[in-house]
């Protein structure tokens, strides 16, 4: 399942929703949803450049 979790309580939204469907127990539901950083935007806001070095924390 590919999604953006922002907190841990949405995640923990999304594996009950994922578990009420029937096709996930809820540890194959926490081993199939990662959560990973969301990934930093230049400060520019311009995706097409070259140099993100100027990104924003």
């Amino acid at each position: 399942m590919l999604c953006t979790v922002t907190t841990p309580d949405v995640r923990a939204m999304f594996i009950r929703a994922m578990v009420n469907t029937g096709k996930w127990t809820k540890e194959e539901a926490e081993a199939d949803l990662k959560m990973i950083n969301v990934p930093r935007l230049p400060v520019s806001l311009d995706l097409t450049a070259d140099n993100w070095q100027d990104t924003q924390p």
